[in-house]
């Protein structure tokens, strides 16, 4: 053949080889789809749905046509749908690490999941879903059975992991009496699962019968609570727990507002006296770390009453949390390798720090409070809790945001003093999207 004629071949080749190896390459996630529950019909397309004129008509829906670095964009409204990746009938995809998928509300819009009564929980994950950040999107779970929200790692499926929730309102599944119904559950029942989960500027309240029924239930590792505000909970605030075999290790949770557990709630099966605690930790074996939290009015039932507890667990670190108004004791640790400085403990019906290696905390002195019956748990000028503390590495700012330390030492509780125009007592929320930074994992109280 001629050599000209072989040149052609072979340059016809290399585009249609090159054609070939386009057509395989998935498409970079830069998209955006739309959903309203009134204006959008699941019939739609994905290429439709990205223009706001035919959007998908379900969440789910619109999360389907996600890849990594998506975002699924919900216009107000009420959504009457209930996610659970067992029942959808297609996989709910996954972002990555470097490209999460975001599931939003439309700027200024109001979003609630509201499924029918008997629903299990308005979004429920099961399988291989993974680094899904959610934002501004309310859960409605007073119908449901089981939760607002359910996570599930093993029991014969997947291992969701990486989920970000960051501000909205949730309200806890109230299910039947004596059955369990909680604000969110992270189950597992092996110690291997991932976790990783993120919720951030959380309101979560109502729901449960029985003091069992916690608004965050967690049997999963390396998950952040933060900048939440929980109350109106039938037993604890936060309750870590090895459950059905998995083992909840590295958890932090900072900067809440836990507050006004639910008075007459019973244990298991009815008559029993009930047991009430901001936060519980139970079996966990290495890495949990509470700071920066306000736990107040936790009532008591006729058992075991903790602004916080911990038992049958080790190498716990608190710092740094204001209690008052339990009606049992402050704070109690069971357990080796517990780390305990710079509480802040008065007005409970014990204000003793109980067991762990303590560190300059303060109890059953009047710390001068701007308004404690208000939950303004700041200091006044004067109060016996500034300047009294012990540096905690890592810790630099506390649950207002105040740089720590304002004088020569740190102050007692979650709340720096500080001169000026007072801090508020929850810090402003930050832009959707904007985290605070993370206090390292292995922070080490100073004895």
């Amino acid at each position: 053949m001629h050599r000209r004629g072989r040149w052609l071949i072979r340059i016809a080749l290399l585009i249609l080889t090159n054609s070939a190896c386009t057509q395989v390459v998935p498409r970079a996630g830069v998209g955006t789809y739309y959903v309203s529950a009134t204006a959008g019909s699941d019939d739609n397309s994905c290429a439709a749905a990205e223009a706001e004129a035919t959007p998908k008509r379900t969440i789910a829906a619109g999360w389907s046509c996600a890849k990594p670095g998506d975002s699924v964009v919900v216009r107000g409204g009420s959504y009457p749908e209930e996610i659970d990746s067992n029942r959808v009938g297609f996989t709910l995809p996954a972002g990555t690490e470097a490209a999460r998928i975001t599931i939003k509300a439309y700027p200024q819009e109001v979003v609630w999941m509201r499924p029918p009564p008997g629903c299990y929980a308005p979004l429920a994950l099961s399988k291989q879903e993974a680094y899904v950040t959610w934002q501004h999107i309310n859960m409605d779970g007073t119908g449901c059975n089981e939760a607002a929200l359910a996570i599930f790692s093993g029991y014969g499926g997947g291992d969701p992991h990486h989920f970000a929730f960051e501000d909205a309102e949730w309200l806890g599944a109230e299910g039947t009496a004596y059955a369990h119904a909680f604000g969110v559950i992270l189950a597992s029942d092996t110690p291997n699962s991932k976790g990783g989960h993120r919720f951030t500027r959380i309101k979560i309240h109502r729901g449960g019968h029985i003091d069992s029924d916690h608004h965050f239930y967690i049997m999963t590792s390396n998950n952040i609570f933060e900048y939440c505000d929980i109350f109106d909970f039938a037993g604890g605030g936060v309750h870590l727990y090895s459950g059905d075999g998995g083992v909840p290790n590295d958890n932090i949770i900072r900067y809440n507002r836990i507050h006004d557990g639910r008075r007459g709630i019973l244990g298991q099966p009815g008559d029993l006296p009930g047991r009430h605690q901001g936060v519980i930790v139970f079996t966990a074996q290495r890495g949990t770390q509470i700071y920066g939290n306000v736990i107040w009015n936790i009532p008591n039932n006729g058992a075991g009453t903790h602004g916080i507890v911990v038992d049958y667990a080790d190498n716990v670190s608190a710092w740094n949390n204001t209690i008052s108004g339990v009606e049992g004791t402050c704070a109690e640790f069971i357990g080796n390798g517990h780390r305990v400085a710079n509480l802040l403990c008065y007005g409970n019906s014990d204000n003793r720090v109980i067991g762990g290696t303590q560190t300059t905390n303060l109890s059953g002195v009047d710390p001068h409070w701007v308004n404690a019956a208000g939950g303004d748990f700041r200091l006044q000028a004067g109060s016996p809790a500034i300047d009294v503390s012990t540096p905690v590495p890592g810790y630099t700012s506390d649950a207002a945001g105040t740089p720590v330390a304002q004088g020569p030492a740190p102050d007692a509780g979650a709340y720096e003093f500080t001169t000026g125009t007072p801090e508020p007592p929850n810090p402003t929320p930050p832009l959707a999207g904007l985290v605070p930074p993370r206090v390292p994992t292995q922070v080490v109280v100073q004895q």
